[in-house]
């Protein structure tokens, strides 16, 4: 797997510099930020469309539906790459949104494993083998991965995306070249708009088997 970060030796707080060349790096590789209002149970997926020492440029993913609620949260948060970036200032600017980049970002707690992100052009995808149907594989899209775990997308909850469920076979590939096989429980699913304005849900798997992953970057 392709290595995009290294939370275990990443520092709990960063500094508005180490935030600019993280959002850099999104921005070069196309990975989607999360944006991720308070109050409100959906995150949207977007793409950094300009960046500057002290201002991040993000196209709106939000349909005219959600933005209500949107507006009247009191929070707003960007995470990229599992830090969670408190917006100071958030403003509309034609169909993008503009966020002044903070002093500094905090490591998110629930990421304690290095984890490896994938935008459009990695072509990453799982093969989940479907637990009532053994002869059915399910692709969906990969969003991340650790030594950990996983999360993918899924277009509805469906009684195959449910939490608690176990996934005896799931099999990883990058470019098309398989890289892993692992076994996981499926443990949250999160609505989620994406910079298109599609919605799915996201869907975090925990492995439970102690096999490495192959890595074959």
């Amino acid at each position: 797997m392709q290595k995009n970060s290294n939370e275990a030796a990443s520092p709990s707080v960063i500094s508005k510099r180490e935030i600019q060349q993280l959002l850099q790096e999104s921005f070069d590789r196309e990975e989607p930020l999360v944006f991720s209002p308070s109050g409100t149970a959906t995150s949207f997926f977007c793409l950094i469309r300009d960046l500057n020492e002290n201002e991040v440029v993000i196209r709106n993913p939000i349909k005219p539906s959600t933005a209500h609620a949107v507006v009247a949260s009191d929070k707003f948060f960007i995470f990229c790459r599992s830090y969670k970036i408190e917006a100071m200032r958030f403003s509309p600017r034609g169909q993008d949104f503009v966020f002044q980049i903070p002093d500094q970002a905090i490591l998110s707690q629930e990421r304690t494993k290095k984890r490896s992100y994938y935008s459009d052009r990695d072509e990453a995808h799982v093969l989940i083998t479907h637990p009532f149907d053994t002869g059915t594989e399910i692709r969906r899209k990969l969003i991340d991965a650790s030594e950990g775990g996983l999360s993918f997308r899924a277009k509805e909850m469906t009684s195959f995306v449910q939490k608690g469920r176990v996934l005896p076979k799931i099999r990883i590939f990058i470019r098309n070249e398989l890289t892993a096989e692992r076994a996981g429980m499926i443990v949250y699913a999160a609505k989620i708009v994406d910079h298109h304005g599609d919605s799915y849900h996201q869907v975090g798997v925990q492995f439970s088997d102690t096999a490495p992953v192959v890595d074959k970057s």
